[in-house]
């Protein structure tokens, strides 16, 4: 029987923010504190699963329980096999229910990603290298807020 990765109707997050483990202090932890300062609920830390809990399992739970997604994409993350299968859910949810992605490349171009993921090749985002932590939650939560009105 197929996942039924449709959604909540009364999501718990605003954003399921998906990074590879070593891009966490520097980009993801620092740029959830940001959105959350800026009045949005989100997750992004797989330590806040508990011991004995399905990796997979849950985190496509979260995933599911948030209404967008940021998408911290990195050499790293394009290397790690569990990173691309948080990436083609949340493809296949951007393709099949119209939610956003919104991507943040750190160290990589989104030529790079070409080869892994074509949708990140077409799709705006913002890159670490041109843009500080507080510029591009200001810009995710701009596109969050105008994305639900």
């Amino acid at each position: 029987m197929p996942i039924q990765l449709s959604g909540a109707s009364n999501p718990r997050y605003d954003l399921y923010i998906s990074h590879e483990s070593e891009n966490n202090e520097a980009v993801a932890r620092p740029l959830a504190e940001a959105l959350v300062a800026q009045g949005l609920k989100v997750w992004c830390d797989e330590k806040e699963l508990l011991i004995g809990e399905c990796m997979a399992g849950n985190i496509d739970e979260r995933i599911r329980a948030s209404r967008a997604a940021v998408t911290v994409l990195s050499r790293a993350y394009i290397e790690n096999k569990w990173k691309l299968h948080e990436l083609n859910t949340l493809v296949y949810l951007a393709m099949s229910t119209g939610r956003k992605i919104y991507p943040v490349w750190h160290n990589i171009t989104a030529g790079e990603l070409e080869p892994y993921a074509l949708f990140f090749s077409v799709v705006a985002g913002l890159s670490t290298d041109e843009h500080c932590i507080e510029s591009i939650a200001n810009e995710i939560s701009r596109a969050v807020s105008h994305d639900v009105a």
